[in-house]
């Protein structure tokens, strides 16, 4: 629950704070599914959502604060926006390199990512070709889902300790 305080510090600086709380019923969806006791995991991730939320409201406009990236996404002019336009692979870039990369992959090795997180990057593969400026999200966002199937794929072990063993001393 704690964690969520963090949700105050992030609707204050970012519009992108509701893209925190969207994520939160996938993953709690996530979590649940795979729980071995289903009822006390989702009365977590419930008190957890209506903490996140509760935290959220905390900004200089409250509830309108909340309601504000729902309503910029109704606005037409946002189309006259460059970053609000859809991506351009006119030139090579980042993107099209990792949708290419993963690609690659996906057809070289046997890779496997669970229905809910395919889901998740799937979407935002939909929301980083429709609007550039949701790259970001992508590439924050991705990395977390992909890893461990990604390291699966390479059949890399399944947990890497933290620093080589010479290097022990750091950690």
């Amino acid at each position: 629950l704690a964690a969520a305080l963090w949700m105050t510090l992030w609707v204050n600086l970012h519009g992108g704070f509701a893209f925190g709380l969207a994520l939160i019923a996938p993953l709690a969806l996530e979590a649940v599914v795979a729980a071995e006791r289903k009822l006390p995991a989702a009365r977590d991730w419930a008190l957890f959502a209506l903490a996140a939320v509760a935290a959220a409201s905390i900004n200089p406009f409250g509830i309108e604060g909340l309601l504000f990236p729902v309503r910029l996404l109704g606005l037409k002019a946002l189309a006259q926006i460059g970053e609000w336009g859809p991506e351009s692979f006119a030139h090579p870039n980042a993107l099209e390199a990792a949708i290419l990369g993963l690609l690659a992959l996906a057809l070289t090795r046997p890779f496997r990512l669970p229905p809910i997180r395919l889901a998740l990057l799937i979407g935002l593969l939909h929301l980083s070709l429709s609007h550039s400026r949701h790259e970001m999200l992508l590439a924050v966002v991705a990395p977390m889902l992909l890893a461990r199937p990604i390291a699966l794929a390479l059949d890399a072990p399944a947990e890497t300790p933290r620093f080589p063993p010479r290097l022990a001393w750091l950690g």
